[in-house]
């Protein structure tokens, strides 16, 4: 039911669970302005912006005692399992040391037809996760990388968990009111069929008009 097709998209704030988690949707949101920084400061633009979105969305969640949280809660756990896919990749492979590759020429040759042949070589480097002979930018990459995956396990906790206790919530309520409803419905329907008895065993009223049995006459106007 909680990824079915009947999605109920409740109004109103959440349940007390759900706003329980307030504290912890706004560390993560803290979290999570760091990391955008980070990446921006490493240079990584589209990182940077994914991560900004996620940060807009979670204050929207929030805002106002937590009233659109059951709109968007399901939505932020998918893209939360997306952005982590596509971190958990690079982190996994360069974990065990980051390989960079950069090309640098080895010689050029010019050719009596005024062709120049040059030789390049590629050159692969590398380096461990954390390093302090590459510099601050380099190390705040490894940061940044190590923060982000933590940033959507967080939010996909977060975001799934309120997605269930607000659908959980919202089917109580339907259910809670269908009881109230039912024993209302079949004492109406009891007493529409005992109004019909009731009908049926009545006496009917004789009828009293009479026919007219007479002679008829037909009137004659005189000049």
């Amino acid at each position: 039911m909680l990824l079915g097709g009947e999605i109920i998209v409740p109004t109103g704030p959440p349940p007390d669970v759900v706003l329980s988690q307030w504290r912890s949707w706004f560390w993560l949101l803290i979290l999570l302005c760091l990391t955008g920084i980070l990446r921006l400061i490493g240079m990584d633009i589209a990182g940077a912006l994914l991560t900004s979105l996620m940060f807009c969305l979670g204050v929207v969640m929030i805002r106002e005692g937590m009233v659109e949280i059951g709109k968007y809660s399901l939505m932020y756990s998918v893209l939360c399992v997306l952005q982590l896919f596509f971190d958990i990749l690079p982190l996994c492979d360069q974990l065990g040391g980051r390989v960079t590759r950069h090309s640098q020429p080895v010689s050029s040759v010019k050719s009596e037809n005024g062709e120049v042949k040059a030789t390049y070589t590629f050159v692969t480097k590398t380096t461990p996760f954390f390093a302090g002979s590459e510099g601050f930018v380099y190390n705040v990459q490894s940061v940044a990388m190590i923060l982000s995956p933590i940033c959507m396990l967080w939010g996909l906790y977060l975001s799934f968990s309120a997605h269930r206790e607000i659908s959980n919530h919202t089917h109580r309520l339907i259910n809670d009111n269908l009881n109230e409803v039912q024993p209302f419905s079949a004492h109406l329907v009891q007493a529409a069929a005992r109004a019909d008895d009731m009908a049926e065993e009545a006496p009917h009223p004789r009828q009293t008009f009479q026919y007219f049995q007479g002679q008829a006459h037909k009137l004659e106007s005189h000049p």
